[in-house]
């Protein structure tokens, strides 16, 4: 057997000059084998591109899923700590301040006393800007905004929120909020 010239890379082989056509035949037969293993390549590579795709896929959905978890832990953990706040400012307050009675004028309370509903105030004001820059989800907010607002319409909060009303005008967001607590109430 004589070997022939190469065609793209594949040799071919051709029969001696008795046997015609033979040659032609080792030939087809060569590159035949040869385009299915580049077919199985293209294939493997395929599979390998798909899987490599699933891969990423799979990845950016567990980041996603990871970093939504961590903001909602993030904000209930902001929350929580601002409710503890506040409820050890109430707790030092007398229980008197918690009664709905001395609306008609005005309460008597203690320099202490009134810082602390201040600070009790400014806190729930630092919280609602919280929530209103997305740092405390909605859905947590909601459990505890009754008990902040029905806090807020009591006759010691209104009392002290008309002396510190002004400082909030740079935030007209609460201001309002803290408008419909009072109109509410009345």
């Amino acid at each position: 057997m004589r070997s022939g010239k190469s065609v793209i890379g594949i040799s071919t082989i051709t029969a001696p000059r008795g046997n015609k056509g033979r040659g032609t035949q080792v030939a087809q037969g060569s590159w035949a084998r040869s385009r299915k293993v580049e077919g199985g390549i293209a294939a493997l590579d395929h599979i390998l591109k798909f899987m490599t795709l699933g891969i990423i896929i799979v990845g950016i959905t567990a980041i996603y899923t990871a970093l939504h978890t961590n903001n909602r832990r993030l904000g209930a953990d902001i929350f929580l700590r601002y409710s503890e706040r506040i409820s050890d400012l109430r707790r030092r307050l007398p229980t008197a301040a918690f009664h709905d009675e001395g609306a008609g004028g005005t309460i008597e309370m203690t320099p202490d006393e009134r810082r602390i509903v201040h600070e009790v105030i400014f806190s729930i004001f630092e919280l609602y800007e919280l929530k209103v820059h997305g740092f405390v989800p909605p859905g947590i907010w909601k459990i505890r905004e009754p008990d902040i607002e029905r806090v807020l319409s009591l006759p010691v909060f209104q009392q002290e929120l008309a002396v510190v009303q002004g400082r909030f005008a740079k935030h007209p967001r609460f201001a309002a909020w803290l408008d419909q607590i009072g109109q509410g109430r009345a």
